[in-house]
């Protein structure tokens, strides 16, 4: 079972490596057309400093 789960592991590690580039080539892009929508829930929900979230 151990082994098992070590090639599992390696497999998804192999796949993350083959396709990081494409998400480090995009990261910069779609953060930044996220955050007006990040900003928003972040603005609605107004999280208080020492709750949960903010700690």
């Amino acid at each position: 079972m151990e082994q098992k789960l070590e090639e599992i592991r390696e497999q998804q590690k192999a796949t993350w490596n083959k396709f990081s580039p494409g998400w480090k080539k995009w990261d910069e892009i779609t953060m930044e057309w996220l955050k007006p929508m990040g900003d928003e829930i972040i603005r609605r929900i107004q999280p208080k400093m020492g709750t949960l979230f903010w700690t």
